[in-house]
């Protein structure tokens, strides 16, 4: 869990990083009813300052905002669970540092979750898949994102059940 060093209100912190410096994190929630439509939604604006982090190789990056990163997840539920919808994903700009060697990495990522039916008990796999750094990537962050047991969602898809 990221430690929290400043309140900066109800939706604002700020966070120091793992490995040294720190990150403002703006963080937003929704929830709307239209018709027999519910949706909930989740945004984190996320700016970091000198904010040190280690890589999945070891590598010690220290990562700044140009401007920052957002990231964003839309849970739509039609009647009782006749039709369920995930939309969301990460897109923004950040300046990198590693040793002598710096640049700027941009982001557009979209949210797709996996989601198994017939499994027992159903099971679920959420990845962010798209460019960062001009790298295509799939990260599985099953681990911090939970879609719950459904059949296969692609971004901005819909199914019915």
């Amino acid at each position: 869990m990221p430690q929290i060093t400043a309140f900066h209100g109800p939706e604002e912190v700020t966070i120091a990083c793992p490995q040294g410096g720190e990150a403002r994190a703006r963080i937003s929630a929704t929830e709307s009813v239209s018709g027999d439509t519910v949706s909930t939604g989740v945004g984190i604006n996320f700016v970091p300052a000198a904010c040190g982090i280690k890589g999945s190789e070891g590598t010690d990056f220290i990562l700044d905002a140009n401007p920052g990163v957002d990231y964003s997840l839309i849970i739509s539920i039609v009647g009782f669970f006749d039709d369920f919808g995930i939309e969301g994903g990460l897109a923004g700009q950040l300046d990198w540092q590693v040793e002598s060697r710096s640049g700027t990495c941009s982001i557009d990522m979209d949210i797709e979750a996996e989601l198994e039916l017939l499994a027992n008990p159903p099971t679920s796999k959420t990845f962010l898949r798209g460019d960062a750094c001009d790298h295509d990537l799939s990260l599985d962050v099953s681990s911090v994102i939970s879609a719950g047991p459904t059949a296969a969602l692609r971004p901005h898809t819909r199914m019915s059940l």
